[in-house]
């Protein structure tokens, strides 16, 4: 019955709509700050291929795998790229 009732699906939107907004803010935040730290320092910001990154973790500590799962790589790199 949940299916059908308008104010359980309003509540299911606007959760996923949280939690979908918090995915794309931190990229933006954290590369700004990476950003900013990088040219005070005069420093450069060196990306590199992390695909295996939590196939590697995971078989160690599964509490920062499961952190990593939630990562966006692409929009963290994309946000320091532009």
């Amino acid at each position: 019955m949940w299916r059908y009732s308008k104010r359980i699906l309003s509540r299911i939107r606007s959760l996923h709509r949280h939690s979908r907004n918090i995915i794309v803010d931190w990229p933006h935040k954290y590369a700004k700050y990476l950003v900013l730290n990088a040219r005070r320092m005069r420093a450069g910001i060196v990306l590199e291929d992390l695909d295996k990154l939590w196939i590697s973790i995971s078989k160690r500590n599964p509490i920062l795998a499961w952190r990593l799962s939630r990562f966006a790589y692409r929009k963290l790199i994309h946000a320091i790229t532009t």
